[in-house]
This record gives structure tokens, sequence and C-alpha cells, in this order.
């Protein structure tokens, strides 16, 4: 079994130009990189920053707090691709705990430093399996468990990305029924969960200081 990513990344939503700037709300044009069609600001401080509403060119949408021209705090990103993510910010980028939700139907919910999924995390996959445990840089690192939709249970080492074969245990009741009697017991499925990588996020680059 292995869950790496898959070594491609799709590319982020690329906003298209502004048509006449923002319709209204004097602050939002702190965003000039994310080329907000229009968009609207809260007045007042919220906790993290000011609330703002942005809609781009291709269709996505943001809604959540930024602060310094950048998202910082709690925000919502609604991709054109159908691809959404919910949860905290700092300094432009994904960071601290959030859900990233696939438009297949896959999603991650766990800590993120810096757009990339470090920390502890589940992954589903669209057939209900699921990948759960430590990740860093984007990957599966140490002690995780793979849920197979008929309730087996696989703990293994991840180094990597990749599944350490000398750290392997399974937890079900069918295995251990075999184990006593292997004889007069079938083995459980352990077959791979299809597509068996792990689906990396786009890219979110932060907009160059210049550019604020």
């Amino acid at each position: 079994l292995k869950l790496a990513a898959s070594g491609r990344t799709r590319p982020a939503p690329r906003p298209g130009p502004p048509k006449g700037g923002l319709s209204h709300g004097a602050a939002c044009h702190l965003l000039p990189p994310l080329r907000a069609r229009r968009g609207t600001l809260e007045m007042g401080q919220a906790e993290g920053g000011q609330k703002c509403t942005l809609e781009f060119e291709d269709g996505s949408k943001f809604n959540g707090q930024v602060k310094g021209g950048l998202f910082h705090g709690r925000g919502r990103m609604t991709f054109s691709t159908g691809d959404a993510y919910d949860g905290a910010y700092m300094d432009g980028l994904m960071h601290g705990q959030g859900v990233y939700k696939y438009h297949d139907g896959s999603r991650y919910q766990g800590q993120f430093k810096a757009n990339l999924r470090d920390g502890y995390g589940v992954f589903t996959f669209t057939d209900g399996s699921l990948y759960e445990g430590d990740w860093r840089l984007d990957k599966p690192e140490g002690q995780g468990r793979v849920i197979y939709p008929g309730g087996q249970v696989l703990s293994a080492g991840f180094k990597d990305g990749q599944q350490d074969m000398g750290q392997i245990g399974i937890e079900d009741a069918k295995f251990q029924q075999m184990m006593e009697d292997p004889l007069n017991t079938a083995p459980p499925e352990l077959h791979p969960i299809r597509g068996a990588h792990l689906r990396p996020l786009p890219p979110l680059e932060p907009p160059p200081p210049s550019a604020l």
C-alpha cells in the first residue's frame, strides 16, 4: 500500500484580470495579486483582522478575515474547480486547523502549516477508506492507520509518505481468529485502496511583498 502524493500537483486557480476594479469596499484593494473583481469590507475589526468578501474573475470566492492585505484569521475559499477550504489562515497561507474538500468528494481535515498538510490529520478517500495519523510536509510521516470500508484497520509506520513494511499490524477480529485457527478461517480481504495515493493540495502561493 502506497500513500505517497501523486507527484503532480494541480495548478491553483488563477483568477483573471479585474474588470473595472472593486465595485465597493475601500480596503479590499489591498489584495491586488488575487485580482478580485469586486468585494466588500466590513467595518470595524474582528479577531485576526477585518472581515472581507471577495469574488474573483474565475468564479472563486473568499469570505473571511484579512490583515495587512493577506488572508489572516478564519476564512473560507471556494474555488472555481469545486474544491473548498474552510479554516485558519496566517500571512496569506493555510495555517492551523482546517478542512480541504475536493470536488470528487475526498477531503482532508487536520493541521496545516504554510499551505502543507503537517501535524495530525485525516484524509478520507472517495470509497470511504481513510488514513488517519501524522503528517509532515504534505505526506504521511510516523504512525498512522488506514481504515477500510469493511472495518479492517491497518496500522503502520510511514516515512516520507511510504509505508514501512516492518511496522504493520492488523486490527480485525477475523484476522485474530485466523491466527488462532488458521486451517478453518478464511483470511481477511485487504485489497489496496483504489487510486491509493493522497491527492496533493493545489499550490496557493503567497503574493510577493512587492505587490502589496
